[in-house]
């Protein structure tokens, strides 16, 4: 099934329907210790399908952390990852 977007003057895209489109990625709450240094704290975030997201920040501020555990080479303390729908948080790579 294939939609034409429509991009607003502030960048936001919606689809045919009106609505934005569902995200491929979604993290909910997602935070990450290492010991007592917080690595990452509860964040969210909404990716769509297409959809370029640059992460900025400082040296040691959660970026790496926030791509390893959308990857599943990290298993946050909290929150959840969904990919397409499904959550893999701690799903195995045979179930993802």
């Amino acid at each position: 099934m294939s939609a034409a977007a429509r991009f607003s003057s502030n960048g936001s895209a919606t689809f045919g329907h009106g609505l934005p489109p569902a995200p491929v990625i979604r993290l909910r709450g997602v935070a990450k210790r290492y010991g007592a240094a917080v690595a990452l704290h509860p964040t969210d975030l909404d990716v769509a399908r297409g959809e370029v997201v640059a992460l900025l920040g400082t040296s040691g501020g959660g970026k790496s952390t926030l791509l390893r555990t959308v990857l599943r080479l990290a298993v946050p303390d909290a929150g959840t990852v969904a990919v397409d729908g499904t959550e893999v948080t701690a799903a195995t790579a045979e179930a993802v």
